[in-house]
């Protein structure tokens, strides 16, 4: 699975914001890629390109990790 995760502030450190993810988001049957992408989005914004491997009887793409990425916008 890839989540491409764009944010509202161009001056937000990526590579901080994608350890922040592996670190918080530990659950058995997630293994998270070591290897993350920024890539260009638009006007000097950038974006965050993170993979992970999961196994899909222990895991929920939306309730487990997508919802709790949602939750850091509030």
């Amino acid at each position: 699975v890839v989540f491409d995760v764009k944010v509202f502030d161009q001056e937000q450190n990526l590579e901080e914001l994608a350890q922040k993810i592996k670190t918080t988001i530990k659950l058995d049957g997630l293994v998270w890629n070591t290897e993350l992408q920024i890539k260009p989005v638009a006007f000097g914004m950038n974006m965050l390109e993170l993979g992970c491997v999961i196994e899909d009887d222990k895991v929920s793409v939306e309730e487990d990790i997508y919802n709790k990425l949602l939750e850091w916008e509030k």
